[in-house]
């Protein structure tokens, strides 16, 4: 039974647990079907869309050992190279501190023909049925944990979920998931999820004064019967640049009534009317955060399932205020260690935010970046091993970019 559009739910009987936060609003499953929206739906095999992205969304590295900086340079990790003195033989050049890719999955998601493995991953068993229970919403991330590639609908530039085929990039989720698979014994299903930017923060110019792009929502519904089609979760990705973040908010709000579709914000890009993308990184105040989580409770009471929201962060400042984050009760909040670098400050940072107000659940970003088989950010790369044995808690919520 199909997940997205009909969920592969069970109808629980409602128990009325006064929640005041909106007024009610009517349920609009019925009037959001993608195929209300396209004329045909887009089968698997169908690739996506290989057009240049607006903008590269720009990535952030390590200050010291707990913080990041803005864009690095084109070898982020790379030893300083000494001043030759003016002998006959000068001081060697250092040489940048790249390593082989540790993994071989690593190869087959930079890219598929490398590795592409004759004998695809097993289709996994359907995940369990969402018990439904309007009023009373049910757990979700008790459940479920998502693991998937970051990316655009549009094609390659801001990550690999969009770099080949979308079969391929089931098949190549699968993979990743198999090699999890062993280091997990919490009993949550392993959930393939499909982590899309839907406003994609760009540099400004007199078309995008706002400095941001929309993916049109023809085609995040066509990557919804997608994920449909094989079982796998969808996560909307907002860089609100200068717009509004409920604004932002609306214009995809619909989506946000099939089960397994989930929110990402991403306070990197939240900036203000003087700031630019990738010249500044941005802030989000608890005050937007709670303000979403609202409209999501209010969601998550009509459909009878908890709602996700992850927030991105790699530095302190990007998320202001967190004590004043509420905890809605039905609105699951991920806090997402973003940024990449050594093992080390991830790590910290990641074991830091889940000692701080408004942390639920955790997430885990890793970066794939390769330059002739060799990783440029995420050096030494954490296998699957160390990121579920060394974070803790284990994080529910693990994407590649």
């Amino acid at each position: 039974m199909p997940l997205l559009l009909l969920a592969a739910c069970q109808q629980g009987e409602a128990a009325p647990t006064p929640l005041p936060t909106l007024e009610s609003t009517a349920v609009v499953a019925a009037v959001v079907s993608p195929t209300a929206v396209l004329s045909t739906n887009t089968p698997v095999a169908t690739p996506s869309p290989m057009a240049a992205p607006a903008s590269p969304t720009p990535m952030a590295t390590y200050e010291g050992t707990a913080t990041f900086t803005a864009t690095p340079t084109e070898t982020a990790t790379a030893t300083v190279t000494a001043a030759p003195t003016d002998t006959a033989t000068p001081t060697e050049t250092a040489t940048p501190t790249t390593e082989p890719v540790p993994w071989d999955i690593l190869t087959w998601l930079w890219d598929p023909a490398n590795h592409a493995p004759a004998t695809p991953p097993a289709v996994p068993a359907l995940p369990p049925a969402i018990v439904r229970s309007p009023g009373a919403p049910t757990s979700y991330l008790s459940q479920f944990r998502l693991i998937g590639f970051y990316g655009s609908a549009e094609g390659r530039g801001l990550g690999i979920l969009g770099n080949q085929f979308r079969n391929e990039t089931v098949r190549m989720i699968r993979g990743v998931i198999n090699e999890y698979r062993p280091y997990l014994t919490d009993g949550r299903y392993l959930m393939p999820v499909f982590h899309i930017i839907s406003t994609v923060a760009k540099p400004c110019d007199p078309e995008f004064p706002n400095c941001s792009h929309h993916i049109s929502k023809e085609l995040l519904y066509d990557w919804l019967v997608t994920a449909e089609n094989n079982n796998a979760a969808v996560t909307l990705d907002i860089q609100p640049a200068r717009n509004d973040v409920m604004e932002e908010f609306q214009r995809v709000r619909e989506f946000f009534y099939y089960p397994h579709v989930h929110l990402a914000i991403d306070p990197e890009f939240r900036m203000n009317s003087e700031q630019v993308p990738n010249k500044q990184i941005g802030t989000m105040d608890a005050a937007d955060i709670n303000a979403v989580q609202a409209e999501l409770e209010q969601i998550a009471l009509e459909i009878g399932v908890n709602r996700v929201l992850i927030i991105h962060q790699f530095k302190d400042s990007m998320i202001t205020n967190k004590h004043n984050i509420i905890n809605y009760p039905h609105v699951e909040l991920v806090i997402n260690g973003d940024g990449y670098g050594p093992p080390g400050p991830k790590i910290r940072n990641y074991q830091q935010y889940a000692l701080e107000p408004g942390f639920e659940y955790g997430g885990f970003k890793m970066f794939t970046d390769q330059v002739n088989g060799r990783l440029l950010y995420d050096v030494p790369f954490m296998l699957p091993e160390r990121v579920m044995t060394v974070l803790n808690p284990q994080p529910v919520y693990i994407i590649f970019q």
